[in-house]
């Protein structure tokens, strides 16, 4: 599964061709994903984000 990023015009309609911003091969995905204010994207999922380029998150380990 991979997430996409668009670039966007005053409007907020899609301007341009889209890039990979996340590719999680070989697993799943992600199973939820947030924007801030500020417009950082924080996105959930098992893989390690030290691997994601232009995504702002934190490992955080949930017990349970």
């Amino acid at each position: 599964m991979k997430v996409h990023a668009f670039p966007l015009d005053r409007d907020g309609k899609v301007a341009g061709p889209a890039r990979t911003l996340v590719d999680f091969a070989p697993e799943n995905g992600c199973d939820g994903m947030t924007v801030d204010t500020a417009g950082n994207v924080f996105i959930s999922g098992s893989t390690g984000a030290d691997t994601w380029p232009d995504v702002a998150a934190k490992s955080v380990h949930v017990p349970g």
